[in-house]
């Protein structure tokens, strides 16, 4: 007789933070199809939204931006303070550059918008990470057009390279320098010194700060540009 194994895989643990019940519930639904991923809890505010997070200690907060009592960057802020091992994915109708900059410089993880496929929000959910921000495609086209509205090419301002500004094409996204590395063919240390070079070039501290300072003077390309970015 012969006796299979099965591997599990632990599941992400999500709360949802959104004032539209309808979409809380369709999206708990939808998370707890998924083979990773789990909807603990949902909530309709703020403070029942901490609620949850103190009680419940999810991997992930996916928190809408607009809510009756309050918003999710200050809320974002307060989960980040108080729970740090808790990732915060922010979701929003409406996408505006210097909601991301806030969004990123109060911890979270990655920003979405509504409109965005569902697949665009789950990846985010998978790969929420602290180090950097992940945008969605929508979303960082929309932003990098309100920064560089006539395509300008900044790069040689800030003495960037041609693999510098893939590197941080590729942070942009959200991967972790481990992944970038494979995609490039080069050894972890050398995509430690690319990063190390965008930073002090950039005269940024992190990888979080790199990518607000790539967004903010139009040096991420959009991902249809980008041959090295993979599709999500």
């Amino acid at each position: 007789m012969t006796v299979s194994t099965a591997i599990l895989t632990e599941r992400i643990s999500v709360v949802v933070i959104d004032d539209h019940q309808a979409f809380s519930d369709a999206f708990g639904l939808a998370l707890d199809m998924e083979a990773d991923l789990s909807c603990v809890g949902a909530a309709t505010t703020l403070d029942r939204g901490f609620e949850l997070v103190s009680k419940l200690r999810p991997a992930v907060v996916l928190m809408d931006q607009v809510l009756p009592d309050g918003d999710g960057v200050s809320a974002t802020s307060r989960i980040r303070e108080s729970f740090p091992e808790t990732r915060v994915v922010l979701i929003t109708d409406h996408a505006d550059a210097g909601l991301i900059e806030a969004a990123a410089e109060a911890g979270a993880a990655a920003f979405v918008a509504k409109q965005s496929p569902i697949v665009d929000v789950m990846r985010a959910l998978r790969h929420a990470d602290d180090g950097a921000m992940i945008v969605d495609h929508n979303t960082l086209k929309i932003v990098l057009q309100d920064r560089n509205p006539l395509g300008r090419d900044p790069a040689n301002t800030y003495g960037l390279n041609e693999r510098e500004l893939v590197v941080l094409d590729l942070l942009g996204q959200g991967l972790p320098l481990r992944s970038i590395a494979a995609d490039l063919c080069v050894s972890i240390n050398t995509a430690r010194g690319y990063t190390k070079s965008i930073l002090s070039k950039l005269g940024v501290h992190s990888q979080r700060e790199a990518v607000i300072a790539g967004l903010r003077l139009g040096l991420i390309a959009t991902p249809a540009a980008s041959p090295h970015v993979p599709p999500v």
